[in-house]
């Protein structure tokens, strides 16, 4: 167990001979179909807490808080299931545990609130540290090194063309249709995303770090920029999922399907970009395009404080959509080559990464229960921008040291 350096970041190895070939398209495919399914009631699912909580907003973040910080402390385990099942059946696996949790919710009307909340939440966190780890290693060994910007570019494109009418169209059906069948038809869709994972060929990976070893290590001090450059990532990340949608919710007094129409027009006017910045990522220095798109990220969460109308929600959503793109994309690019430089311990990186991040989210929405019940939620735009900030500061830091977790050159 202690052979090697304790931490992913000091000791990189020699990337081994991918056991994924020809994969690459089967793992395309299934994040394409499970993240359509995702996204028919993904912009809907805060609104849904914030309604089913009655009209709440804290319950909804408290929510949040206990799915990311149960996920963050149970992933060593979610890794441990990996190492004994496969990455192939752990993928599968977390799938069925995703439609389990659209499942539950459709029992809000026959069961008390804290019970669909319990089984909801069981489902949401045991999909999380089942399904994500071994996604993570499986695309960062199956993905063409050189082309890596080019290939999730692609990828998010290629989602968001498919996803283009989704939005407008989840409103539509919630409007006349109720949440049930929204709910349905998402996790139909996620469901048939099992298929492809059949297609794809994965070697073996052994989880090697023990439970409490792996947070020994993410808080020792030698991996102190990993934790705080993802935690700042996921702090942003929880916001933009769980608070934007609740405030044009209420910005649009309750309208389903004017929120859906603007996020498709949004999405409508994101794809080329994307892209466009996926090729930037491969031909130019990623770190710049990082800087450039960390710096817009932060100034569009200040912009969105000033929002008041849904002309302001459809130019403010379109600048803060590219300008996270362009933050976004060169950074997973390099986050997916540094995990793959780690080797057979590529598992273990993304461990890392998830439960930083899950800790990151955890934090700032129990820290928003009480400053959005306060000032209101510009407030927490506010805190996005921050994030960014020292998110942006963090990938900055670690780029200059000798060997760095983020390893920009």
């Amino acid at each position: 167990m202690f052979t090697r350096a304790h931490t992913v970041n000091k000791f990189f190895h020699a990337p081994r001979k991918s056991a994924i070939k020809n994969g690459l398209v089967a793992l395309g495919l299934h994040k394409v179909l499970k993240l359509l399914g995702a996204s028919m009631f993904g912009l809907f699912l805060p609104i849904f807490l914030f309604e089913f909580y009655g009209y709440r907003a804290w319950p909804v973040f408290l929510y949040g808080a206990v799915y990311y910080l149960g996920a963050a402390l149970m992933q060593p385990l979610g890794a441990k299931i990996m190492t004994k099942i496969g990455l192939k059946k752990a993928m599968i696996l977390g799938v069925f545990l995703y439609v389990g949790f659209f499942a539950s919710l459709l029992l809000k009307d026959v069961w008390p609130v804290w019970a669909v909340t319990a089984l909801s939440l069981f489902f949401f966190i045991t999909w999380h540290i089942t399904y994500w780890v071994p996604f993570h290693t499986a695309f960062a060994e199956a993905a063409p090194r050189k082309k890596l910007g080019s290939v999730i570019g692609f990828l998010a494109a290629g989602r968001s063309i498919i996803g283009i009418a989704v939005p407008i169209l989840s409103g539509w059906i919630i409007t006349t249709f109720g949440y049930s069948v929204i709910i349905i038809f998402a996790a139909g869709i996620v469901l048939l995303s099992v298929i492809p994972i059949f297609f794809v060929k994965v070697g073996e990976e052994k989880f090697e770090y023990g439970f409490l070893e792996t947070f020994k290590i993410l808080f020792s001090k030698k991996e102190r920029s990993l934790l705080t450059l993802y935690a700042a990532e996921g702090s942003e990340n929880a916001v933009g999922f769980l608070v934007w949608p609740i405030f044009i919710f209420l910005l649009f007094q309750g309208r389903y399907l004017e929120v859906g129409a603007v996020a498709t027009a949004v999405v409508a006017v994101s794809v080329i970009m994307e892209i466009v910045v996926g090729r930037l990522a491969d031909r130019f220095n990623p770190q710049r395009l990082f800087r450039v798109g960390a710096s817009l990220t932060s100034f569009g969460w200040l912009m969105r404080m000033f929002v008041t109308t849904a002309t302001n929600v459809f130019f403010v959503g379109i600048f803060h959509s590219l300008s996270y793109i362009l933050m976004n994309t060169p950074f997973e690019a390099i986050m997916y080559t540094r995990a793959a430089d780690a080797g057979h311990y590529v598992d273990e990186y993304t461990v890392l990464r998830e439960m930083a991040l899950g800790f990151g989210r955890a934090a700032t929405l129990l820290f928003l229960i009480g400053l959005v019940s306060l000032v209101g939620f510009p407030s927490a735009f506010l805190v996005a921008a921050l994030a960014t900030i020292i998110f942006s500061s963090a990938v900055r830091a670690s780029s200059k040291e000798k060997v760095g977790i983020i390893g920009f050159r």
